[in-house]
């Protein structure tokens, strides 16, 4: 990118890369900590930290910070208790209920974070 959305979008990168590289948690490990360290992390990919709002039509003109994006943003209503709680199969479901109900989709989760990096990594190689 030449023009002058190159740096927005190389920060949002960066940010993003960060976001996706710092979250290490354990896929096999305690989910309580798994689900800690993906709020976080879906915070560092989706937050108006990351994405200025003049800035989100920036996101959708690259491959990768829009996967990584959108990915967050499933992830995010994934590991929200009141979301699941609005199905009225889960309306009385518990934090640990919650948590043993996350538990099969955390390798998932996990292999999807590391591809996001990895291709926000090709696409953006030497803007990070």
């Amino acid at each position: 990118m030449t023009d002058e959305r190159s740096e927005p979008t190389a920060l949002m990168a960066r940010r993003m890369r960060a976001a996706l590289a710092e979250a290490l948690w354990d896929p096999a490990g305690d989910p309580a900590a798994a689900v800690k360290v993906l709020a976080g992390m879906v915070e560092g990919v989706c937050g108006r930290s990351t994405i200025a709002d003049e800035d989100l039509h920036l996101l959708f003109e690259s491959e990768s910070l829009s996967s990584a994006y959108l990915f967050c943003a499933s992830l995010q209503k994934s590991l929200s208790l009141d979301y699941l709680r609005q199905h009225p199969d889960h309306r009385e479901i518990s934090p640990a209920e919650h948590l043993n109900h996350i538990r099969p989709y955390l390798l998932q989760f996990h292999q999807r974070q590391q591809e996001a990096l990895q291709r926000i990594d090709a696409e953006f190689p030497q803007q990070i």
